[in-house]
Protein backbone atom coordinates (compact mmCIF):
# COMPACT_ATOMS: atom_id res chain seq x y z
CA UNK A 1 0.00 0.00 0.00
CA UNK A 2 1.31 3.57 -0.55
CA UNK A 3 3.03 5.09 1.76
CA UNK A 4 4.61 2.22 3.76
CA UNK A 5 7.88 2.57 2.22
CA UNK A 6 8.08 6.43 3.59
CA UNK A 7 7.09 5.65 6.75
CA UNK A 8 9.66 3.01 7.16
CA UNK A 9 12.18 6.08 6.31
CA UNK A 10 10.70 8.29 8.98
CA UNK A 11 13.51 7.41 11.52
CA UNK A 12 16.19 9.12 8.92
CA UNK A 13 14.72 12.11 9.76
CA UNK A 14 16.86 13.98 12.89
CA UNK A 15 13.41 15.29 14.01
CA UNK A 16 10.90 12.01 12.60
CA UNK A 17 7.85 13.73 10.97
CA UNK A 18 5.08 12.54 10.13
CA UNK A 19 3.71 10.75 6.55
CA UNK A 20 0.46 11.80 5.17
CA UNK A 21 -0.92 11.16 2.28
CA UNK A 22 -0.41 13.71 -0.39
CA UNK A 23 -3.68 15.86 -1.76
CA UNK A 24 -3.82 17.43 -5.31
CA UNK A 25 -3.06 20.93 -3.75
CA UNK A 26 -0.89 23.29 -4.82
CA UNK A 27 1.44 23.32 -2.06
CA UNK A 28 2.13 19.39 -2.52
CA UNK A 29 2.29 19.73 -6.62
CA UNK A 30 5.03 22.54 -6.02
CA UNK A 31 7.06 20.04 -3.85
CA UNK A 32 6.63 17.88 -7.01
CA UNK A 33 7.57 19.98 -9.32
CA UNK A 34 10.64 21.44 -7.45
CA UNK A 35 12.30 17.97 -6.55
CA UNK A 36 11.79 17.02 -10.69
CA UNK A 37 13.27 20.45 -11.45
CA UNK A 38 16.80 19.75 -9.00
CA UNK A 39 17.28 16.50 -10.93
CA UNK A 40 17.10 17.89 -14.07
CA UNK A 41 19.36 21.07 -13.24
CA UNK A 42 21.29 18.32 -11.85
CA UNK A 43 21.43 17.04 -15.51
CA UNK A 44 20.33 13.20 -14.25
CA UNK A 45 17.03 12.76 -15.81
CA UNK A 46 15.84 14.18 -19.17
CA UNK A 47 13.14 16.63 -19.52
CA UNK A 48 9.81 15.16 -19.11
CA UNK A 49 8.49 12.74 -16.64
CA UNK A 50 5.72 10.40 -16.91
CA UNK A 51 2.86 10.61 -14.43
CA UNK A 52 0.33 7.94 -16.03
CA UNK A 53 0.95 5.40 -13.43
CA UNK A 54 -1.98 4.45 -10.86
CA UNK A 55 -4.05 6.90 -9.36
CA UNK A 56 -0.79 9.22 -9.99
CA UNK A 57 -2.20 10.03 -13.21
CA UNK A 58 -5.48 11.66 -11.88
CA UNK A 59 -3.31 13.64 -9.54
CA UNK A 60 -1.65 15.22 -12.75
CA UNK A 61 -5.31 15.73 -14.54
CA UNK A 62 -6.09 17.74 -11.30
CA UNK A 63 -3.10 20.00 -11.09
CA UNK A 64 -3.14 20.43 -15.60
CA UNK A 65 0.24 18.37 -16.19
CA UNK A 66 1.31 18.11 -19.72
CA UNK A 67 1.24 14.75 -21.21
CA UNK A 68 -1.14 13.00 -19.30
CA UNK A 69 -3.50 10.33 -21.43
CA UNK A 70 -7.01 10.09 -20.81
CA UNK A 71 -8.65 6.84 -21.88
CA UNK A 72 -11.89 7.46 -24.76
CA UNK A 73 -13.93 5.88 -21.80
CA UNK A 74 -12.67 8.25 -19.19
CA UNK A 75 -15.43 11.35 -19.93
CA UNK A 76 -15.55 14.83 -17.66
CA UNK A 77 -18.39 13.23 -15.75
CA UNK A 78 -15.92 9.83 -15.21
CA UNK A 79 -13.00 11.60 -13.86
CA UNK A 80 -15.62 14.12 -11.57
CA UNK A 81 -16.46 11.25 -9.83
CA UNK A 82 -13.08 9.70 -9.18
CA UNK A 83 -11.72 12.82 -7.84
CA UNK A 84 -14.85 12.68 -5.12
CA UNK A 85 -13.64 8.96 -4.55
CA UNK A 86 -10.32 9.21 -4.86
CA UNK A 87 -9.02 12.31 -2.26
CA UNK A 88 -5.74 11.87 -1.70
CA UNK A 89 -2.59 9.44 -2.85
CA UNK A 90 -0.65 7.03 -0.96
CA UNK A 91 2.22 7.93 -3.06
CA UNK A 92 2.96 10.05 -6.33
CA UNK A 93 4.47 7.57 -8.90
CA UNK A 94 6.91 8.87 -11.56
CA UNK A 95 8.35 7.43 -14.69
CA UNK A 96 11.44 8.81 -15.68
CA UNK A 97 14.64 8.62 -18.43
CA UNK A 98 18.17 8.94 -17.22
CA UNK A 99 20.94 11.12 -18.88
CA UNK A 100 23.44 9.09 -20.49
CA UNK A 101 25.70 7.20 -18.02
CA UNK A 102 23.51 8.53 -15.09
CA UNK A 103 21.35 6.10 -12.34
CA UNK A 104 19.36 6.57 -9.20
CA UNK A 105 22.58 6.34 -7.37
CA UNK A 106 23.32 9.80 -8.98
CA UNK A 107 19.68 10.81 -7.41
CA UNK A 108 20.41 9.53 -3.96
CA UNK A 109 24.02 11.26 -4.05
CA UNK A 110 22.53 14.75 -5.26
CA UNK A 111 19.88 14.59 -2.55
CA UNK A 112 22.17 13.65 0.40
CA UNK A 113 22.89 17.29 0.84
CA UNK A 114 19.34 18.20 1.49
CA UNK A 115 19.10 15.40 4.20
CA UNK A 116 16.63 17.51 5.84
CA UNK A 117 14.49 17.44 3.00
CA UNK A 118 14.45 14.31 0.86
CA UNK A 119 15.64 10.69 2.10
CA UNK A 120 15.67 7.78 -0.62
CA UNK A 121 15.71 4.71 -0.36
CA UNK A 122 16.27 2.19 -3.60
CA UNK A 123 13.32 -0.60 -3.62
CA UNK A 124 13.83 -3.25 -6.67
CA UNK A 125 12.95 -0.88 -9.59
CA UNK A 126 11.87 2.20 -7.39
CA UNK A 127 13.16 4.62 -5.92
CA UNK A 128 11.63 5.96 -2.74
CA UNK A 129 11.92 9.41 -1.53
CA UNK A 130 10.36 10.94 1.36
CA UNK A 131 9.92 14.45 0.63
CA UNK A 132 9.33 16.99 3.70
CA UNK A 133 6.86 19.79 2.82
CA UNK A 134 7.86 23.28 2.47
CA UNK A 135 4.27 24.48 3.66
CA UNK A 136 4.22 22.21 6.83
CA UNK A 137 7.68 21.47 7.90
CA UNK A 138 6.05 17.96 10.67
CA UNK A 139 4.69 16.47 7.45
CA UNK A 140 6.18 14.19 4.96
CA UNK A 141 4.80 12.81 1.56
CA UNK A 142 6.05 9.47 -0.53
CA UNK A 143 7.10 9.90 -4.33
CA UNK A 144 8.38 7.01 -6.27
CA UNK A 145 10.39 7.41 -9.43
CA UNK A 146 10.80 4.56 -11.92
CA UNK A 147 13.20 4.34 -14.87
CA UNK A 148 11.01 3.84 -17.57
CA UNK A 149 13.96 3.86 -20.46
CA UNK A 150 13.98 0.09 -20.94
CA UNK A 151 10.04 -0.75 -21.17
CA UNK A 152 8.01 2.27 -21.31
CA UNK A 153 5.40 -0.21 -22.69
CA UNK A 154 5.74 -2.41 -19.84
CA UNK A 155 5.35 0.07 -17.22
CA UNK A 156 2.50 1.42 -19.49
CA UNK A 157 0.55 -1.48 -19.34
CA UNK A 158 0.79 -2.85 -15.80
CA UNK A 159 0.76 -0.05 -13.86
CA UNK A 160 -2.09 2.08 -15.05
CA UNK A 161 -5.06 2.37 -13.03
CA UNK A 162 -8.78 3.30 -14.65
CA UNK A 163 -10.12 6.17 -13.42
CA UNK A 164 -13.76 4.49 -14.45
CA UNK A 165 -12.88 1.59 -12.62
CA UNK A 166 -12.04 4.37 -9.23
CA UNK A 167 -14.84 6.14 -10.36
CA UNK A 168 -16.84 2.87 -8.78
CA UNK A 169 -14.61 2.15 -6.04
CA UNK A 170 -12.31 -0.33 -7.62
CA UNK A 171 -9.20 -0.27 -7.57
CA UNK A 172 -6.05 -0.73 -9.82
CA UNK A 173 -4.85 -3.87 -8.51
CA UNK A 174 -8.07 -5.68 -9.48
CA UNK A 175 -7.48 -4.74 -13.01
CA UNK A 176 -3.86 -6.06 -13.17
CA UNK A 177 -5.42 -9.53 -11.46
CA UNK A 178 -8.22 -10.06 -14.30
CA UNK A 179 -6.67 -9.16 -17.19
CA UNK A 180 -3.71 -11.91 -15.98
CA UNK A 181 -6.65 -14.62 -15.46
CA UNK A 182 -7.96 -13.75 -18.64
CA UNK A 183 -4.40 -14.17 -20.10
CA UNK A 184 -4.05 -17.29 -18.37
CA UNK A 185 -7.06 -19.22 -19.09
CA UNK A 186 -6.59 -18.34 -22.69
CA UNK A 187 -6.77 -22.04 -24.35
CA UNK A 188 -3.51 -22.91 -26.72
CA UNK A 189 -4.25 -24.75 -29.50
CA UNK A 190 -3.99 -28.02 -29.86
CA UNK A 191 -1.91 -28.26 -32.73
CA UNK A 192 0.31 -25.51 -31.14
CA UNK A 193 0.65 -27.35 -28.49
CA UNK A 194 2.25 -30.47 -29.84
CA UNK A 195 4.98 -27.94 -31.50
CA UNK A 196 5.19 -26.50 -28.24
CA UNK A 197 6.02 -29.50 -26.02
CA UNK A 198 7.55 -30.71 -28.76
CA UNK A 199 10.13 -27.73 -28.98
CA UNK A 200 10.70 -27.94 -24.79
CA UNK A 201 11.60 -31.65 -24.99
CA UNK A 202 14.07 -31.16 -27.65
CA UNK A 203 15.99 -28.39 -25.20
CA UNK A 204 19.07 -29.17 -22.97
CA UNK A 205 16.87 -27.21 -20.33
CA UNK A 206 14.40 -30.38 -20.34
CA UNK A 207 17.18 -32.94 -20.37
CA UNK A 208 18.83 -31.62 -17.53
CA UNK A 209 15.20 -31.87 -15.56
CA UNK A 210 14.49 -35.11 -16.47
CA UNK A 211 17.71 -36.28 -15.69
CA UNK A 212 17.96 -34.41 -12.18
CA UNK A 213 14.42 -35.83 -11.26
CA UNK A 214 13.33 -38.43 -13.22
CA UNK A 215 14.31 -41.14 -10.16
CA UNK A 216 11.88 -39.51 -8.00
CA UNK A 217 8.84 -39.90 -10.17
CA UNK A 218 7.28 -38.80 -13.55
CA UNK A 219 8.77 -35.62 -14.76
CA UNK A 220 6.13 -33.26 -16.59
CA UNK A 221 5.29 -29.85 -17.59
CA UNK A 222 2.60 -27.80 -18.63
CA UNK A 223 2.28 -24.55 -20.68
CA UNK A 224 -0.05 -21.56 -20.25
CA UNK A 225 -0.03 -18.19 -21.42
CA UNK A 226 1.38 -15.32 -19.26
CA UNK A 227 2.30 -11.68 -19.27
CA UNK A 228 5.87 -11.05 -18.39
CA UNK A 229 7.78 -8.02 -18.67
CA UNK A 230 8.88 -8.54 -21.84
CA UNK A 231 5.06 -9.06 -23.35
CA UNK A 232 2.57 -11.81 -23.71
CA UNK A 233 4.81 -15.30 -23.45
CA UNK A 234 4.49 -19.08 -22.84
CA UNK A 235 5.05 -19.84 -18.80
CA UNK A 236 5.97 -23.17 -17.80
CA UNK A 237 5.26 -25.03 -15.15
CA UNK A 238 7.74 -27.72 -14.20
CA UNK A 239 6.38 -30.63 -12.58
CA UNK A 240 7.64 -34.10 -10.98
CA UNK A 241 4.53 -36.16 -9.85
CA UNK A 242 2.32 -33.60 -10.21
CA UNK A 243 3.81 -31.31 -8.09
CA UNK A 244 5.29 -27.95 -8.95
CA UNK A 245 9.32 -27.30 -9.09
CA UNK A 246 10.89 -24.65 -9.24
CA UNK A 247 13.87 -24.51 -11.99
CA UNK A 248 16.83 -22.44 -12.22
CA UNK A 249 20.45 -22.50 -12.97
CA UNK A 250 22.77 -19.79 -12.45
CA UNK A 251 20.62 -17.61 -10.62
CA UNK A 252 18.23 -17.62 -14.33
CA UNK A 253 14.72 -18.90 -13.35
CA UNK A 254 13.31 -21.00 -16.23
CA UNK A 255 9.80 -19.56 -16.03
CA UNK A 256 9.11 -18.76 -19.56
CA UNK A 257 9.97 -20.83 -22.48
CA UNK A 258 12.04 -17.74 -23.97
CA UNK A 259 14.62 -18.46 -20.75
CA UNK A 260 15.70 -21.52 -21.96
CA UNK A 261 14.85 -21.43 -25.92
CA UNK A 262 15.93 -19.00 -28.86
CA UNK A 263 13.13 -19.99 -30.93
CA UNK A 264 11.11 -17.56 -32.45
CA UNK A 265 7.74 -18.73 -31.74
CA UNK A 266 9.43 -19.07 -27.87
CA UNK A 267 9.54 -15.23 -28.41
CA UNK A 268 7.55 -13.14 -26.47
CA UNK A 269 4.84 -11.16 -28.32
CA UNK A 270 6.19 -7.44 -26.60
CA UNK A 271 4.34 -4.36 -25.33
CA UNK A 272 4.77 -2.20 -28.26
CA UNK A 273 2.24 -4.54 -29.86
CA UNK A 274 -0.28 -3.69 -27.30
CA UNK A 275 -2.57 -3.66 -29.81
CA UNK A 276 -2.91 -7.07 -31.61
CA UNK A 277 -2.35 -8.73 -27.85
CA UNK A 278 -5.60 -6.97 -27.07
CA UNK A 279 -7.35 -8.54 -30.65
CA UNK A 280 -5.71 -11.73 -30.02
CA UNK A 281 -7.59 -11.86 -26.58
CA UNK A 282 -10.76 -10.94 -27.37
CA UNK A 283 -11.00 -7.09 -27.23
CA UNK A 284 -12.65 -4.54 -29.66
CA UNK A 285 -10.29 -1.83 -28.70
CA UNK A 286 -6.33 -1.86 -27.18
CA UNK A 287 -7.37 0.42 -24.21
CA UNK A 288 -9.98 -2.29 -23.31
CA UNK A 289 -7.69 -4.17 -21.19
CA UNK A 290 -6.87 -1.23 -19.05
CA UNK A 291 -10.64 -0.99 -17.54
CA UNK A 292 -12.34 -3.78 -15.22
CA UNK A 293 -15.48 -1.87 -16.60
CA UNK A 294 -14.73 -3.49 -20.23
CA UNK A 295 -13.24 -6.51 -19.84
CA UNK A 296 -16.35 -7.56 -17.61
CA UNK A 297 -18.18 -7.21 -21.35
CA UNK A 298 -15.76 -9.39 -23.32
CA UNK A 299 -15.48 -12.16 -20.01
CA UNK A 300 -19.17 -12.03 -20.52
CA UNK A 301 -19.60 -13.82 -23.87
CA UNK A 302 -17.30 -16.56 -22.49
CA UNK A 303 -18.60 -19.86 -22.27
CA UNK A 304 -19.86 -21.19 -19.08
CA UNK A 305 -16.35 -23.28 -18.16
CA UNK A 306 -14.11 -20.46 -19.21
CA UNK A 307 -15.94 -17.42 -17.23
CA UNK A 308 -15.30 -20.37 -13.73
CA UNK A 309 -12.01 -20.39 -14.76
CA UNK A 310 -11.08 -17.21 -15.33
CA UNK A 311 -12.91 -16.04 -11.55
CA UNK A 312 -11.40 -19.13 -10.14
CA UNK A 313 -8.12 -18.03 -11.42
CA UNK A 314 -9.03 -14.60 -10.07
CA UNK A 315 -9.74 -15.74 -6.65
CA UNK A 316 -6.71 -17.42 -6.07
CA UNK A 317 -4.44 -14.39 -7.53
CA UNK A 318 -6.02 -11.89 -5.33
CA UNK A 319 -5.79 -13.74 -2.33
CA UNK A 320 -1.83 -12.85 -2.58
CA UNK A 321 -2.58 -9.03 -2.23
CA UNK A 322 -4.81 -9.31 0.78
CA UNK A 323 -4.06 -8.75 4.45
CA UNK A 324 -2.68 -11.60 6.33
CA UNK A 325 -1.21 -11.73 10.29
CA UNK A 326 2.15 -11.22 8.48
CA UNK A 327 1.38 -8.90 6.25
CA UNK A 328 -1.16 -6.13 7.79
CA UNK A 329 -0.62 -4.12 5.17
CA UNK A 330 -1.22 -5.05 2.06
CA UNK A 331 -2.77 -4.15 -1.91
CA UNK A 332 -5.98 -3.98 -1.22
CA UNK A 333 -8.31 -4.34 1.41
CA UNK A 334 -10.93 -7.23 2.16
CA UNK A 335 -13.55 -4.33 1.88
CA UNK A 336 -12.10 -3.15 -1.33
CA UNK A 337 -11.57 -7.20 -2.54
CA UNK A 338 -15.68 -7.69 -1.79
CA UNK A 339 -16.95 -4.37 -3.94
CA UNK A 340 -14.64 -5.54 -6.99
CA UNK A 341 -15.64 -9.34 -6.82
CA UNK A 342 -19.62 -8.65 -6.68
CA UNK A 343 -18.86 -5.97 -9.40
CA UNK A 344 -17.11 -8.87 -11.61
CA UNK A 345 -19.07 -11.59 -10.33
CA UNK A 346 -22.15 -9.48 -11.23
CA UNK A 347 -21.11 -8.22 -14.84
CA UNK A 348 -19.69 -11.63 -16.18
CA UNK A 349 -23.02 -13.12 -15.01
CA UNK A 350 -21.39 -16.10 -12.85
CA UNK A 351 -23.05 -18.13 -9.88
CA UNK A 352 -20.52 -19.29 -7.24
Amino acid sequence: MGGQAAINLLSEFSDSPQYIRATATKEINEEIISLIRRLRLDDIIQGSVNPNFGSTRLFAIKQNWEDVYISPYETCEVIDTAFEVKKDFGDIDLGIIFQKGKSFEDIINSLKSRKDKYVCKLIGEELTIAVRLDSDTTKVIQVDLLDVSQNEWWHRVNQFASLKDMSLGIKGVVRDLLIRSIVATHPIDQTWTTVLCDMVVATDTYKTFKSKYEKKGVVDFNLRYSLAKEGLSFKITWLVDGIKKSYSKGGVKFDYLHDFSSNEIASPLGWHRIKDIAIWLGFDHEDDINHVTKMVEVVSKFDEDRKLQIWQRYQELLKTKLPTETRPVAQISVAEADVASEYIKQHIGIKV
